[in-house]
């Protein structure tokens, strides 16, 4: 699907919102999103713009530059199971051992290795939701690219999972940009794993990109440069044709 800026900020509002008040439901899976396009337009400005406007908690990740997958995923460590007499059953970290021996729980002697909570979900509002946005994810080492994967599936990672209300976005670059030809050092992915998230691709709209350089102040020569000639704008990339445009 492709979108202009304007039009893929109103779409995630939406698909947030319906994504979000879908969670409570036993038989739904958390949609995860990918907005696909080339380098300067925008994509990580608008997903942190939408979850402003949402009141969300914004997370972002360059996943190209994750060299240990536990900082997104955290930390290998043991647990114990212990289950109460009607048998329910918990698995719990070495510090919480005690306070559940108060509470009535017997241990089976059964253990596992399960991960920690990652740092990046600490101290956060859960009860607003939130956008974990992970950049560049087709440019993310093999190891970090299976965990991302792995949390597109279930929004979880072995013994833990997101807060209730959460998205998962990513951003990449195509492996070509047609319009120039140029190639991007980026992971194809196959049939299997383009199956777990919706994929948007954003185009540029110089109609998109006048209304905010003008919100922005930008020189009103360099704007109506552009909406005649918005070529140079793609050529450059609209990220380094707006540095210029403020110089």
């Amino acid at each position: 699907m492709k979108l202009t800026p304007s039009l893929l900020e109103k779409t995630l509002e939406r698909v947030i919102k319906i994504n979000t008040l879908n969670q409570n439901s036993k038989n739904w899976k958390p949609v995860t999103f990918e907005i696909q396009g080339i380098h300067g337009l925008g994509k990580t400005s608008i997903v942190k713009k939408v979850a402003t406007k949402l009141g969300l908690n914004f997370v972002k990740y360059n996943a190209a530059q994750i060299s240990d997958a536990g900082d997104l995923t955290g930390r290998p460590t043991e647990e114990y199971e212990c289950c109460l007499d009607h048998g329910d059953c918990i698995w719990i970290t070495d510090k919480l051992v005690d306070s559940y021996k108060a509470l009535g729980f017997e241990f089976t002697g059964n253990t596992r290795t399960g991960y920690a909570k990652p740092q990046w979900l600490t101290g956060l509002n859960e009860s607003k939701g939130g956008i974990l946005l992970l950049d560049d994810w087709t440019r993310a080492h093999g190891d970090v690219l299976q965990a991302v994967m792995e949390l597109m599936l279930d929004q979880a990672y072995v013994s833990w999972s997101l807060p209730k209300g959460w998205t998962i976005i990513l951003t990449s670059n195509p492996e070509k940009d047609e319009a120039s030809g140029h190639h991007y050092n980026v992971t194809s992915t196959d049939k299997a794993q383009s199956t777990r998230y919706l994929s948007f691709e954003l185009m540029f709209s110089v109609k998109d990109w006048v209304t905010e350089m003008a919100h922005w102040g930008l020189n009103d020569d360099i704007i109506a440069f552009a909406s005649i000639h918005p070529e140079f704008v793609t050529g450059m990339s609209p990220r380094l044709f707006t540095i210029f445009g403020q110089m």
